[in-house]
C-alpha cells in the first residue's frame, strides 16, 4: 500500500499539471500571509530597527535606496535666448 502511494506520488510529481496545481497554492498562500508579515516589520521598524522602516518606507514608495536611483547628467543650454527686458 505505501509503495502505491509512492508511486502515484512520483508519478504527480512528474505531470507539469499537477506542479501548476502546487505552485498556484503556494503562491495564493504566500500572499494571504504578506499582511502578517508587514505586521511584523511594522512592529519591528516601530521599536527602532532602521533596516524595517527603510522596507516599509520602500514599499510604499516614500523611498528609494541609492542603488535604485541613478544619477542624471542634465545640461542647460541658454545660448541665443534673448535677455529678459
Amino acid at each position: 500500500m505505501l509503495q502505491h502511494a509512492r508511486s502515484k506520488l512520483r508519478r504527480w510529481e512528474h505531470s507539469t499539471t499537477f506542479r501548476d496545481l502546487v505552485y498556484q497554492y503556494a503562491v495564493v498562500k504566500v500572499d494571504m500571509g504578506i499582511p502578517e508579515v508587514l505586521e511584523g516589520v511594522f512592529r519591528k521598524a516601530k521599536r527602532g530597527r532602521v533596516d524595517a522602516a527603510k522596507l516599509l518606507l520602500e514599499i510604499t514608495g516614500r523611498h528609494s535606496s541609492k542603488e535604485a536611483t541613478a544619477e542624471a547628467n542634465v545640461t542647460v543650454q541658454i545660448a541665443n535666448l534673448p535677455r529678459p527686458e
